[in-house]
């Protein structure tokens, strides 16, 4: 990940920051999330008196390059966490290599309209079932190739 949040940490503000996916590493490993807050293994319910907060976060998953994937853009396994203003982006067009021409051109002309294998994300948040009082407004979440959401903890 490109920002990860160790459980049971208090208070953790994660504000007006942008992230984006890069290129597999030299074993093809894929990214699993750009931004994990928690550990699948560790039971974390939050602290409702000083909940974390995710506030103006953006994630994108191509744009610039195709060559980029993730599992999910972000996924919490901790609990009391607000979020406000999340857009989640997986892209539906990349920038032309040189001397590329655009492959649906009665769209754009400017772009590559991505295609099934380019910029692969499965889903934009993931919210465990170990992360009770999760509460998101503002989220968008757009072209991802299974789920936009999967949310299983409670009171969200």
């Amino acid at each position: 990940p490109c920002i990860q949040i160790h459980s049971r940490v208090k208070g953790v503000r994660v504000a007006g920051i942008m992230l984006e996916a890069s290129s597999p590493g030299p074993n093809g490993q894929i990214t699993t999330s750009l931004l994990e807050w928690g550990s699948p293994n560790n039971d974390d319910p939050g602290d409702e008196r000083n909940p974390g907060v995710l506030s103006d976060v953006y994630v994108r998953v191509g744009g610039a390059v195709r060559d980029v994937s993730a599992h999910a853009m972000i996924r919490l396994h901790s609990g009391c966490i607000y979020g406000d203003n999340l857009w989640l982006w997986r892209a539906d067009h990349v920038q032309l290599g040189k001397q590329e021409e655009a492959n649906f051109p009665e769209i754009s002309r400017k772009y590559r309209q991505t295609q099934r294998g380019e910029c692969e994300v499965r889903n934009g948040l993931i919210v465990d079932a170990g992360a009770p009082n999760v509460i998101i407004v503002g989220l968008a979440v757009e072209h991802t190739t299974e789920d936009q959401v999967l949310w299983d903890g409670d009171n969200g």
